[in-house]
C-alpha cells in the first residue's frame, strides 16, 4: 500500500522522472534501462514490457530531437514519466516508486 499524500507521491515521481530523462541522453542508458525494467517488474506491473516500450520510445524521441527542441522534449518526457512512475504500485515491502519516504 502506498503511504503519504498525493503531493508526496507526485514529488517522488517527479524527481524520478527528472533523473530518468537526464540518464536517457547519456551513453550509460542501457544500464539504467535494466534498472527501470526491474522497477516495473518489482512493482508488480503486469504490463512491464509495454511500460518499457513506452520508456524506449520516449528515449528515442529525446535522442532524435534537435538541440533547439531538446528542452521542450525533456519537459514533456518528465511529465509523461512522472505519471508513469507515480502509477507503480508499492512492492510487498510497502515501498514502490510512488511510496513516500519515511517521515
Amino acid at each position: 500500500m502506498i503511504t503519504g499524500d498525493a503531493s508526496d507521491i507526485t514529488q517522488v515521481a517527479g524527481v524520478g522522472a527528472g533523473a530518468l530523462v537526464t540518464e536517457m541522453a547519456k551513453s550509460t542508458w542501457e544500464s539504467m534501462r535494466l534498472g527501470v525494467a526491474r522497477l516495473f517488474r518489482r512493482g508488480g506491473e503486469e504490463n512491464a514490457p509495454q511500460e518499457l516500450q513506452l520508456i524506449d520510445a520516449a528515449r528515442q524521441r529525446l535522442v532524435d530531437s534537435s538541440e533547439r527542441e531538446r528542452g521542450s522534449v525533456e519537459d514533456r518526457l518528465r511529465n509523461e514519466l512522472m505519471i508513469q512512475l507515480g502509477g507503480i504500485p508499492a512492492t510487498a515491502s510497502g515501498r514502490g516508486a510512488g511510496a513516500s519516504a519515511p517521515g
